[in-house]
């Protein structure tokens, strides 16, 4: 079992103290917010403190009575409930009712023991049971009735502390206005039953191992303990109440099949898992992710400000998570298939990537959520880290824009960095040779939201050149192949069609006469295709800066190699 925090020791330390005093007549209260862990105090840490006393905690929830005489009802019948498990003191009590009270009239007597017929009140019944190794705690008293009689209610808890000298501990969310509670009740008869009130501060830590530590992960690489206690901290989310009912999913997310799935990164199933326990926190919470406002022309361009770009990543996310909201609606569920169905298209969705883009984006995560506070140590740990991924490359493109800039920038900021410029552009040349797909996606769009400078701004633009050029001589070789083809036009037209490059920067790397020669090979039907997209190309794209002079040079040698041709009438 989990050692006790330093608030709950001194809590339980109290409440014994209060319940070992025999010489003052008085109650006492302990005040938490809702859904704090309250009520899992009581059962886990202050009942087997009690015990110990050689004292029984009779809880008795306060929800919904209205006067004393309900309250005794509760009561005695928790306390028949107990002692129906020592028949025989149920039996002499019920003799001795017999015998001492007129109104009992034809007791029952039954296999088990005696039943008491109503009219002997459970107030009797209550004073007979309760008794000094008894500590009465009265849970959830801001939730009694709306038209409860306080007077009524709170003379019998008065009666129960100075009447029978019961130990009697009240539980809420506060006993007065100011505390936040939404039933306080008369100052004068709280003045006079309360001597002392304690605050009830959950240990989070413990909490979170009092709800969570049970559940067993199969997968190396997740601890459960550490995903849901980061899942907390993202969700903000400190409500025991709404952790119970999230528990239900983390223990059905673990034993999927998708997070045994060794051909996924294990760090991807890491992330997604931690994602969809905060966004099963923040549904038991009440607060679900919600799209941000619209951001301002000064917030989009401010980087600092990054909290509202946080919210709509986070919103993003869990439009791709909704099976989870959909797990707590009682008329729709998620069977377990379903789940992991939809755990393996979030996954696939927004963790597809691998190993080495993982660690990028930690790094890129670590230094976005609290570049400005880390020391230098933790940063220049960072940067050495960026630099083993930077030499190994093995992440995506796209990622060379944050990539290139927070290296600079670490540079610039005096952090040891073994990468010249020189050698930090050939690493990155390297990545892009991998992925050329993806070169060229870091070529579209070849800037950042970052305030690059200069230096920066070069290397971009010697990569996004270098990306273009490279991808025009795979597209080059494969037009090469294209001639020999059995169907060159259906191969072109799929080589040209997948392409991301630029439709006027594609046609450059086809060589006029390779085009001239493909068409003359092809059917009817090919040869359509191909005037097809010419057509498209000149009457939909959009001709990007620097290339119109090249592509009219392509144009007039298509021109030439046209003459003459028997197709040129076709490709007029």
């Amino acid at each position: 079992m989990m050692p006790l925090s330093e608030s709950e020791q001194w809590l339980l330390d109290e409440i014994c103290a209060y319940v070992s005093d025999v010489t003052r007549r008085y109650a006492v209260a302990i005040e938490g917010p809702w859904g704090a862990g309250k009520t899992r105090f009581l059962n886990s840490v202050l009942a087997p403190g009690l015990k110990g006393l050689q004292k029984r905690m009779v809880r008795v929830s306060m929800f919904g009575l209205k006067d004393g005489g309900e309250l005794y009802e509760k009561l005695g019948a928790v306390l028949l409930r107990l002692q129906g498990e020592h028949g025989g003191k149920l039996v002499k009590l019920t003799r001795k009712a017999v015998a001492t009270t007129p109104k009992f009239v034809g007791s029952a007597l039954s296999m088990s023991g005696v039943s008491l017929q109503l009219d002997i009140g459970m107030k009797f019944v209550v004073d007979m049971l309760a008794s000094n190794k008894h500590v009465i705690v009265l849970d959830d008293v801001e939730r009694r009735s709306e038209e409860s009689d306080d007077l009524s209610l709170f003379g019998a808890v008065n009666e129960l502390v100075e009447g029978c000298g019961l130990k009697v501990v009240l539980v809420t969310n506060g006993l007065q206005e100011e505390a936040g509670c939404a039933r306080p009740f008369d100052s004068n008869v709280r003045e006079k039953l309360v001597w002392k009130r304690y605050t009830f501060e959950q240990s989070l830590v413990r909490l979170l191992d009092g709800v969570f530590g049970h559940i067993e992960s199969p997968v190396p690489g997740i601890n459960i303990l550490e995903c849901v206690g980061e899942a907390i901290e993202r969700s903000e989310c400190v409500n025991a109440r709404a952790m119970l009912k999230a528990e239900l999913l983390v223990s059905d997310l673990v034993r999927l099949d998708v997070f045994c799935d060794d051909s996924i990164y294990v760090g991807n199933r890491r992330s997604a898992f931690v994602d969809l326990v905060q966004f099963a926190l923040m549904v038991c919470d009440g607060n679900p992710p919600e799209p941000p406002r619209p951001l301002d022309s000064e917030e989009r361009v401010n980087y600092l400000d990054g909290e509202k770009w946080r919210m709509q990543q986070r919103y993003e996310s869990y439009l791709d998570a909704r099976f989870v909201e959909q797990y707590f609606r009682p008329r729709m569920g998620v069977g377990e298939m379903d789940l992991d169905r939809g755990v393996r298209q979030y996954i696939g969705n927004r963790y597809s990537e691998s190993e080495g883009s993982y660690v990028i984006k930690s790094i890129k995560r670590a230094i976005d959520s609290g570049f400005q506070e880390m020391s230098d140590e933790d940063l220049q740990e960072l940067v050495s880290k960026l630099s083993s991924q930077i030499l190994c490359g093995s992440f995506s493109p796209v990622l060379l824009r944050d990539v290139v800039y927070w290296y600079e920038e670490f540079r610039k900021l005096g952090f040891k960095c073994v990468l010249s410029k020189e050698g930090l552009i050939s690493c990155c040349q390297d990545v892009m040779l991998r992925d050329l797909e993806g070169a060229i996606a870091f070529s579209n769009y070849p800037h950042t939201s970052l305030p690059c400078g200069e230096e920066v701004d070069s290397i971009f633009a010697s990569l996004s050149s270098f990306a273009t050029n490279a991808y025009q001589d795979y597209v080059s070789e494969e037009v090469e192949k294209c001639l020999v083809s059995a169907n060159p036009a259906s191969d072109l037209m799929e080589l040209l069609s997948n392409s991301s490059l630029n439709e006027y920067q594609l046609l450059l790397t086809v060589k006029p006469s390779d085009l001239i020669d493909i068409f003359n090979r092809s059917c009817g039907e090919g040869q359509t295709n191909i005037m097809r997209y010419l057509n498209k190309v000149h009457s939909q794209c959009s001709m990007p800066a620097g290339v119109d002079e090249s592509f009219a040079a392509w144009l007039l040698d298509l021109k030439s190699g046209l003459e003459g041709s028997a197709s040129a009438s076709k490709m007029d």
